[in-house]
């Protein structure tokens, strides 16, 4: 039988669709397929792109066989795994979400729809958003709560979560981006770029799904908040924040919150 396998891009190839879901992964064979057939169900016109990160367990087979393409980013890293997956695949608009199968695929739609009528360049799924039900490990919270209090009060924002792993971006955004991070301090770079550059940042509501048993969490609590902090501390060198203009207001019907706005 016929077995899909994950390639290689070489330099500067791209794929054109208008929507396309992007999943780094690393060690994720007990989850991804069934993330892959979730995102594939909720978004029919899009494809879903699973960059294989050095996986050492069969990743990349299982997401192929639910129907993903797989690209290959040998150098572990999730900020790697971004980069790859913004430098080879081009869309209108992008989805991003982990492997894990803790984010909510019916969200999708709701992350995509301001992108799409171009109201902003990013919208984040917010797990700590007052409407939101998320729960999570006290020191993680701790954790994501100090590292969200730095970035609004250097950057004069008012997010509810820095850190989500859930996110929409326009093409303008991922082709002005030019990510440098290579591990989780990604998320905070996103961030951080969408605010420095004037662009709107919504935030949607999402509730976390419990992980699986038998599926770990790849962040290193230490290690990687110290690296997450030095990325912010390092791109708020020569900042001078402007007051933004609505700081922050509440939704209206299903209308996503809108977290930070010039």
């Amino acid at each position: 039988m016929f077995q899909p396998q994950p390639r290689e891009y070489s330099k500067g190839e791209t794929r054109r669709h208008r929507v396309a879901v992007l999943i780094p992964c690393l060690n994720e064979e007990q989850t991804i397929a069934e993330v892959v057939r979730q995102f594939r169900a909720e978004l029919p016109g899009a494809v879903v792109y699973v960059c294989d990160n050095g996986s050492s367990d069969r990743t990349a087979e299982r997401a192929c066989e639910a129907g993903a393409e797989v690209i290959v980013e040998r150098r572990r890293g999730k900020g790697r795994a971004v980069r790859r997956l913004f430098s080879n695949v081009e869309a209108d608009v992008y989805l991003m979400v982990d492997g894990d199968g803790t984010y909510p695929a019916e969200a999708a739609r709701g992350l995509l729809r301001p992108v799409l009528d171009g109201r902003v360049d990013m919208t984040v799924g917010s797990r700590w958003h007052e409407r939101s039900g998320s729960r999570s490990k006290a020191i993680n919270l701790w954790g994501n709560r100090l590292l969200r209090f730095a970035t609004n009060l250097i950057f004069d924002s008012s997010l509810t979560d820095v850190l989500s792993g859930y996110r929409a971006f326009s093409k303008e955004f991922v082709e002005r981006a030019r990510v440098s991070s290579t591990g989780f301090e990604v998320e905070v770079e996103l961030t951080v770029k969408a605010i420095r550059r004037g662009g709107r940042v919504v935030e949607v509501p999402v509730e976390l799904r419990p992980r699986p048993r038998g599926s770990r969490s790849k962040i290193r609590l230490w290690r990687d908040g110290v690296a997450i902090m030095v990325k912010l501390l390092v791109m708020s060198y020569g900042h001078k924040p402007s007051r933004l203009s609505g700081g922050g207001s509440r939704p209206e019907g299903n209308e996503p919150y809108v977290a930070t706005t010039r």
